[in-house]
């Protein structure tokens, strides 16, 4: 296929440490695929190999069809923005986006703002035309994020690589610059690599995620696959406002019904919910949005709120565990929607859970994969 090819990639160290191992890969040909993981997952490390900054251990890369063994940087055709955007303060704005372009003949006419040149057309596709004369001093950190990004696109190159470019920015810039990053991605149709730690992000731009941990590959699909059906334990706590809920306990299967047992909770869930879900020790997992709480109660054998947290118009309730259980496992879940002004109930108050049971989520106690459940899960 054109676009990025990646097949086993790793990447060691002297010491032994891994950054990367055994990475397959494919972005296609005006996909923007989202890398994402914590610190140290191995994400910068990619990009830098992809851009031969860096040379893997094993593997191979490929761009437009073409193995990038031995290619210089220079010769990669491969456009990387980094965090710290390196813009030449002594230059202009018209400047630093024809710099490193390949036809220098541009140069004379690089502050056109009719469009007839590259400079100017590029200019006029970030929205950044009146900018051209300005020097980065000058410019606001969105304004200096969008010179960055039209001077890696002024070159064509057959692959853009992004790391982390809106970071340093303030949240409403960020969400400004993160639309304006996948419309002009999607007008010029290059496939494109977008490294973020922050999940959000991710669920918004991404036409698929690829989700790293500790350099080993987690989990490649698209947004909603991701969010809904996680690969793994450490997917599923990585997405969402507040993670997803981990709990271990005891599943039984008993005829119709399988019950979960576990602390402050035992769900009967219908058995065709459970169809491939064995006996035994097992993490039930499930979201915020996906338990409820009832009126309050002064039974001891139900959550206690120990606090609450606000984000735009939900707010997530914290619960303890019954003051029974001597165990702690916290869990988070939406205000209910009955209570009054939505206010926030006060710490100390009891109440019964219940678990929307056709929305629950299985894994493995040991390894922390996902247990499919058979004729549910394709």
């Amino acid at each position: 296929m054109a676009g990025i090819e990646i097949r086993g990639l790793s990447k060691f160290f002297r010491d032994g440490s891994r950054a990367l191992e055994g990475v397959d890969l494919d972005v296609g040909d005006g996909e923007l695929l989202v890398l994402v993981g914590p610190s140290g997952s191995g994400k910068t490390t990619l990009l830098r190999l992809i851009a031969g900054l860096d040379q893997p251990t094993a593997g191979t890369i490929r761009l437009s069809g073409s193995d990038l063994a031995g290619v210089p940087p220079q010769r990669r055709n491969a456009a990387l923005v980094f965090q710290n955007l390196a813009l030449y303060g002594h230059l202009s704005v018209a400047d630093n986006l024809a710099f490193g372009q390949e036809n220098k003949a541009e140069s004379g006419t690089r502050k056109g703002a009719g469009g007839n040149d590259r400079v100017g057309q590029v200019a006029e596709l970030l929205g950044i035309e009146h900018l051209l004369e300005r020097y980065p001093a000058e410019l606001s950190g969105g304004e200096q994020q969008r010179v960055a990004l039209g001077r890696a696109i002024g070159r064509q190159p057959a692959a853009l690589l992004l790391d982390e470019p809106l970071s340093s920015l303030d949240g409403p810039a960020r969400r400004i610059l993160r639309r304006e990053v996948k419309r002009v991605q999607r007008q010029l149709g290059m496939p494109t690599i977008y490294v973020t730690h922050d999940q959000a992000e991710a669920l918004a731009l991404g036409d698929r995620i690829a989700v790293l941990d500790r350099g080993q590959l987690q989990q490649v699909a698209s947004p909603h696959e991701v969010y809904h059906r996680p690969a793994s334990r450490f997917v599923a706590n990585f997405f969402g406002a507040q993670g997803m809920n981990l709990i271990l306990g005891q599943l039984k299967h008993d005829g119709g019904l399988a019950t979960f047992t576990s602390v402050g909770m035992a769900p009967q869930i219908p058995a065709a919910l459970m169809n491939g879900v064995p006996e035994g020790p097992v993490v039930c997992g499930f979201r915020p949005e996906d338990a409820e709480y009832d009126y309050p109660s002064s039974s001891e054998s139900d959550w206690v709120v120990e606090s609450c947290s606000m984000d735009g118009d939900v707010t997530y309730v914290h619960l303890q565990p019954p003051s029974i259980v001597k165990q702690s496992t916290p869990i988070t879940v939406r205000q209910a929607t009955f209570i009054q002004e939505h206010r926030p109930p006060p710490p100390g108050t009891r109440y019964p859970l219940r678990l929307h049971v056709n929305r629950l989520h299985w894994f493995d106690a040991t390894s922390g994969k996902r247990i499919p459940v058979l004729n549910l899960e394709a």
